[in-house]
């Protein structure tokens, strides 16, 4: 297994007036740490889904560690 760490920087706009993060916000951040991995696997998505007919990629599983 392939483990990858993307660190995302929270924006003001990604949240609400308490403070806390829309909730939808996380999938595009999965979104982008999904596509940084292939990046760092050697695979650019523009390159690698056209030459191997990929149509996307499945989240399986999904989860946050908040520090």
């Amino acid at each position: 297994m392939v483990e990858h760490t993307t660190s995302v920087q929270v924006r003001w706009g990604d949240v609400d007036p308490a403070g806390i993060v829309y909730y939808p916000r996380f999938f595009q951040w999965y979104d982008l740490g999904c596509e940084q991995l292939f990046v760092a696997l050697g695979l650019p998505w523009p390159e690698t889904f056209p030459k191997y007919e990929i149509v996307g990629v499945a989240f399986v599983e999904s989860g946050s560690k908040f520090v």
